[in-house]
């Protein structure tokens, strides 16, 4: 932390807010009497989609409610759906009544892959798309043409909301001459409803490796009229099959978003707004979100209404405190911000990385299994009950925020 920064003062109104009780939804029962983090695991959430799908989340939809504990038959937290937000009223926490994060830029990828979850679901092939048999090809009789004297073959692959298959069969050999240089294609495989285009692939003349031809942006046409030379050929087929059962990715993403409402932290890079009705009467307040990677902008609106944005050199960001700070620099003050609502603007990215290998391995296995089980059990039932995964969820207790 910066020398020229200080969280003290506001003794009291820090008390209070340590006094805050949070509760599980699910169990309404006490998971922790001094702070707004899980000590220790709360009753999971129902491992079925529909549980998954319902949670507060960071990209999707959902706002999370923390209310000061109430009697201990009622004490509970409360999550409710709404706008892509997630909101604390914080009458003790920040001298204002409310507080509001929202996503700005949410994540580029899924901390898991869908080939990750199907290895560890044990998924195989039959729920991806079928990569297409072979095309039929001969000589278009047409003249000179673009495609390059000699032998070449063709294949096909098939196109969804979530991949391309590996190359399909390929074609018998047809060779282009000066005076007969384009081909024609015929019979060119249509695939199942989930299928949203074809690429066609090429080899040069003489060649091996097959290059992309063309797309064919939908799932019906079975013919092509090749006319394209061997130097304006593209990208070689694909050897994987990067296709699946569409469910997944809806499980992934519900899942991740799951996990990070459990935790209260961000996994892949994104970009957050933590929005204040005023600043606060402290020279600090926290930041909703974890672990922090750096501070974009606060901005406020005036008196007048108009956006304006605080020098960055007036606060200093403590992001290795769990959740962070925002603190005055030394001599600093707030600026007086207009009596609107939400008229006060933090800026934040926060994340383990850009990229699913920078996440920690145990939150990574959690998302994995809750796809898993969502996925082999829609239901999310055993003996009329809801499925719990003890062990599984305890890979989060670690990561949980904690407040104090």
């Amino acid at each position: 932390m910066d020398a020229g920064a200080t969280k003290g003062g506001g003794g009291a109104d820090r008390a209070s807010f340590l006094r805050l009780g949070v509760t599980d939804y699910a169990a309404g029962n006490p998971v922790r009497s001094g702070g707004l983090a899980a000590a220790r695991s709360p009753a999971p959430d129902p491992i079925c989609f529909p549980g998954l799908a319902l949670g507060a989340d960071s990209t999707g939809g959902g706002r999370a409610s923390f209310r000061q504990a109430r009697p201990a038959d009622a004490r509970r937290r409360r999550i409710e759906a709404d706008a892509n937000r997630w909101i604390a009223p914080k009458s003790n926490i920040y001298g204002t009544q409310e507080m509001t994060l929202r996503i700005i830029i949410p994540p580029a990828v899924e901390p898991v892959t869908v080939a990750e979850v199907m290895t560890w679901s044990r998924i195989d092939a039959s729920n991806q798309e079928p990569a297409p048999g072979a095309i039929t090809v001969a000589l278009a009789g047409l003249g000179a043409g673009n495609v390059d004297s000699g032998a070449h073959r063709y294949l096909a692959t098939f196109v969804t909301a979530d991949g391309e298959t590996q190359a399909g069969s390929a074609s018998a050999a047809v060779t282009t001459t000066g005076g007969d240089g384009q081909v024609s294609l015929s019979g060119i495989p249509i695939g199942g409803a989930l299928v949203t285009a074809r690429k066609l692939y090429r080899t040069a003349a003489g060649g091996s490796t097959y290059l992309l031809l063309t797309t064919l942006a939908n799932n019906t046409a079975t013919t092509y009229a090749d006319n394209i030379a061997d130097a304006s050929l593209g990208a070689g087929a694909p050897s994987v099959n990067t296709t699946s059962d569409p469910m997944l990715s809806i499980l992934i993403t519900a899942a991740r978003r799951l996990a990070e409402r459990r935790t209260g932290r961000a996994f892949i890079t994104q970009t957050w707004e933590q929005v204040l009705d005023a600043f606060p009467t402290e020279n600090w307040f926290r930041l909703g979100m974890m672990p922090i990677q750096s501070m974009t902008s606060l901005q406020y609106y005036d008196s007048s209404y108009s956006l304006q944005t605080v020098d960055s050199g007036n606060y200093v960001l403590d992001a290795d405190t769990q959740p962070g700070w925002l603190l005055l620099a030394l001599n600093a003050s707030w600026p007086t911000a207009g009596d609107v609502a939400n008229s006060v603007i933090a800026r934040f990215v926060a994340g383990y990385g850009l990229s699913g290998s920078d996440v920690p391995s145990d939150i990574r296995m959690w998302i994995s299994a809750q796809v898993a089980a969502a996925y082999n059990n829609p239901s999310g039932l055993v003996d009329g009950r809801a499925a719990d995964l003890p062990f599984i969820d305890a890979a989060l207790d670690s990561y949980r925020v904690s407040w104090l």
